[in-house]
């Protein structure tokens, strides 16, 4: 008595099958279970709404792709959370200063951002031990000792305040803090990154809001491997080491966290960071935002932070264009995002846009492909956003996972077996339709001989089935001993395109190279419409085009002089702005023109140039060249103006030559008026010099007068 669920057409009758095991032939469909409004944060509502619909109910059935429209939009006055860590080193002295006279221009920057925010503060040093300390205990307590001067004594990461809405008490805690010293120009501000990230109840992050990290720094960050040097080796397992002092402890005793385990914390809390570094070390955390692009933001602090508060704007908004989709999935099932970025129709495979604005929705389609059966009847799944706890929830049920058949026994024989579903499993040893054929499975016929060596059975590449080995991918031979070459994308050996002997592909017809991957056809090098190669500008490799130096692209066709393949569809244009064809023949295929009012902004123009009757036109036109090589060509309505007679150009030349002469005369004129006023003004000058003398001024007296000292004059009256 076959007791358990199992498939069948719709039209027999189950008349002792127990009704709970009826399942109906559902479709493959989606419904909405929960929709939504876009809401803001305001005065009346507390709780944002930035993804609709809320939720759906999703039935797949296997290989029957089902499509969910949604729309995110970012809200206005979202809640913000921005932890202020600041690198507290000595050389920091001046921006610590200028943190301090910010005041009223924080708050009017956060206000303009948005008017829920909170700040919090904190500062990091580096591990209080030798390498990165000096040792002796006056130096310990005052780290500026050898400088004589004096400072805090050294510690990794201090919390110093958590998040608040009172800029004042913000600003007072930083007016409360000095700097310290190390040794070396390596900081632990990712240790004390870390300790922000996992010690979120006790900083006080809030569940729904945009957080950031503002990390203000001249120096570069010690990473996983540098405990090494002071012996801090231990690895922390995710835990809050801050204490009541808000105080990072056991600093000695861990190592600092690599830029792997600070990107996976920052995913998983939903948090960015703004790095705000001067011009030493930015090219240092440029490299670093390389690695993780989508968590940080880098910009160049100015030597006294005085652009801090252009840099946490930039920040903020860099973040907040971006709406990153994701999907944690199951294994069979296939869900892929497309995207409808620029609002304009036009759909692409992507899960991310960057151009999120507050109060613009931007639509995504998430499709859901169902590739093997589930061992499970339903799953819930949740679209997440990367960097707010927001999600729309997806409620999967697997329809047809139910006829999974279980191993039980119906009155089907398998001789030496089991029935699985309605077929044989036989046991080892046998084979058949019911396991009635015996089958020896000989393991010495699954080996070979090597430099008198007895080979792993099937070379350890396969099972040896009936005497026979059955090898795994992508091995052949018959003992498995050939590594067949094949496609690393579709895993399909020698491309799919030729038959492995003895771990070497044989190609088939037009196909060549080890893995035959080497499509031998020239149709993909041909531009479409023309019978040119490669634009003339390279060689057609393997139905690909491989350029000469200076130029790119798919036909070779850009390059810094070229206007691409404009010239290829002029006469396409203009047959079509003469017969108003939108279909246009040419070479070895179909050109589609269309005629628009106007054409999309970002896209490289040709231009088309023509008479119509009396009067001069132009028409802006651009191509695209589709994967199938069809050629879809827009244009846009044309622009005339009548040209200009000869009397009116004739005119037009003699009073630009009656100007250009206007205009020399002036010039020499004003170069004479210039001369004059300057003969002019040294006549005067040696006038007012002569009306204070009654002598010709250019006069000289040939009388000289010596006077005695007066020494000599006293004594000549003594004798």
């Amino acid at each position: 008595h076959f007791e358990g669920p199992r498939c069948s057409i719709k039209n027999v009758q189950f008349s002792k099958c127990n009704p709970i095991y009826i399942v109906n032939n559902t479709e493959a469909n989606a419904n909405i279970r929960q929709n939504a409004t876009f809401a803001d944060v305001d005065t009346y509502t507390s709780q944002a709404v930035q993804f609709r619909p809320r939720e759906f109910d999703v039935n797949l059935r296997l290989g029957q792709p089902v499509n969910i429209s949604i729309q995110y939009q970012p809200a206005r006055n979202f809640h913000l959370d921005l932890y202020y860590l600041m690198d507290l080193t000595k050389s920091m002295q001046p921006d610590l200063t200028t943190i301090t006279l910010l005041g009223k221009n924080l708050t009017q920057l956060l206000e303009k951002l948005t008017n829920n925010h909170h700040i919090a503060f904190g500062s990091y040093i580096d591990k209080p031990v030798m390498p990165f300390y000096l040792s002796e205990e006056e130096d310990r307590i005052n780290p500026c000792l050898i400088e004589h001067e004096t400072c805090e004594m050294g510690y990794i990461f201090r919390h110093r305040l958590n998040f608040t809405d009172e800029i004042d008490e913000f600003i007072k805690k930083v007016e409360n803090s000095t700097v310290s010293a190390n040794l070396d120009n390596l900081e632990g501000g990712m240790d004390a990154l870390m300790q922000i990230l996992l010690c979120g109840s006790k900083i006080g992050w809030s569940e729904n809001s945009r957080k950031l990290v503002i990390i203000a720094t001249d120096g570069k960050m010690h990473f996983a491997g540098d405990g090494l040097l002071s012996g801090t080796t231990k690895r922390n397992r995710d835990q809050c080491l801050i204490d009541s002092q808000d105080n990072e402890i056991y600093s000695t005793s861990y190592d600092y966290p690599s830029l792997e385990e600070i990107h996976h914390e920052l995913k998983r809390k939903k948090t960015n960071i703004i790095i705000a570094a001067k011009d030493t070390t930015k090219e240092y955390y440029d490299k670093m935002h390389q690695l993780i692009p989508d968590a940080t933001f880098v910009g160049e602090l100015k030597n006294d932070s005085t652009n801090i508060l252009n840099l946490v704007m930039e920040g903020y908004y860099a973040f907040m264009k971006q709406v990153s989709l994701s999907i944690e999935t199951i294994d069979g099932l296939q869900v892929d995002f497309f995207a409808d970025c620029e609002g304009n129709g036009r759909w692409k495979k992507t899960d991310i846009c960057s151009n999120a604005e507050e109060g613009k929705p931007i639509d995504f389609i998430v499709q859901f492909l169902l590739n093997r059966y589930q061992d499970i009847e339903s799953k819930t799944l949740y679209i997440e956003e990367s960097k707010i706890n927001e999600k729309i929830q997806v409620n999967v049920n697997f329809v047809g996972s139910m006829c999974n058949c279980p191993k039980v026994s119906t009155q089907k024989e398998c001789v030496n077996g089991i029935v699985d579903c309605g077929n044989c499993t036989c046991n080892e040893g046998w084979q058949g339709d019911a396991c009635d054929e015996p089958c020896d499975n000989n393991l010495n016929n699954c080996r070979f001989l090597d430099n008198g060596i007895l080979s792993l059975t099937c070379s350890g590449r396969g099972d040896c089935l009936c005497s026979e080995c059955d090898c795994y991918f992508p091995f052949d031979g018959k003992f498995c001993q050939y590594s067949c070459p094949f496609e690393p994308s579709s895993k399909l050996i020698c491309g799919g395109h030729g038959s492995c002997i003895n771990g070497e592909c044989k190609c088939n017809n037009m196909y060549s190279g080890a893995d035959c991957t080497c499509f031998e056809s020239q149709q993909g090098c041909q531009i479409p419409g023309t019978d040119l190669l490669c634009n003339g500008n390279g060689i057609c490799q393997c139905n690909e085009c491989r350029c000469n130096t200076g130029y790119r692209g798919r036909y070779c066709e850009i390059c810094e002089e070229c206007q691409g393949l404009c010239d290829n569809y002029e006469k396409c244009v203009e047959e079509s702005l003469e017969n108003e064809s939108y279909n246009c023949s040419k070479g070895n295929g179909t050109i589609q023109v269309e005629i628009v009012t106007k054409l999309k902004k970002n896209i490289q123009n040709c231009r088309y140039i023509f008479d119509r009757g009396e009067d001069s036109c132009s028409a802006d036109y651009t191509y695209t060249i589709h994967k199938d090589r069809s050629v879809y060509v827009e244009v846009e309505e044309p622009k005339c103006s009548k040209p200009l007679g000869a009397g009116f150009l004739a005119g037009i030349i003699v009073a630009a030559i009656f100007g250009a002469g206007l205009l020399l005369v002036l010039a020499w004129k004003g170069r004479n008026m210039y001369r004059d006023k300057i003969e002019y003004e040294e006549f005067m000058r040696n006038k007012g010099r002569s009306l204070h003398s009654e002598q010709n001024p250019i006069y000289k007296s040939p009388v000289t007068t010596y006077n005695n000292p007066m020494e000599m004059t006293t004594l000549r009256s003594r004798v």
